[in-house]
């Protein structure tokens, strides 16, 4: 994992090869104590349009975003466009 988000430290994004290690990968972190305080949200290709809007959203909470490089990079985009 790497954080991301500047100085706040408030995301951390987990790159995966595809749907199926990212959907894995949510389940283990949302089953891990010591990550519980985390919002662990997937984001790749075969999401439909809102979820991926809510894995780039903003939120009070320290949020885990699993995704492919690709749609990574797409969230970094839709984040600078909108100036968070």
């Amino acid at each position: 994992m790497r954080p991301r988000g500047g100085p706040d430290r408030r995301r951390l994004l987990v790159f995966m090869p595809g749907a199926y290690e990212i959907n894995r990968t949510v389940q283990a972190v949302q089953n891990e104590k010591a990550l519980r305080d985390f919002l662990v949200l997937p984001l790749h290709g075969e999401l439909p349009p809102d979820a991926q809007d809510r894995a780039v959203a903003r939120y009070d909470r320290r949020k885990i975003i699993v995704s492919t490089n690709v749609a990574g990079n797409v969230a970094d985009d839709r984040r600078r466009d909108r100036g968070d």
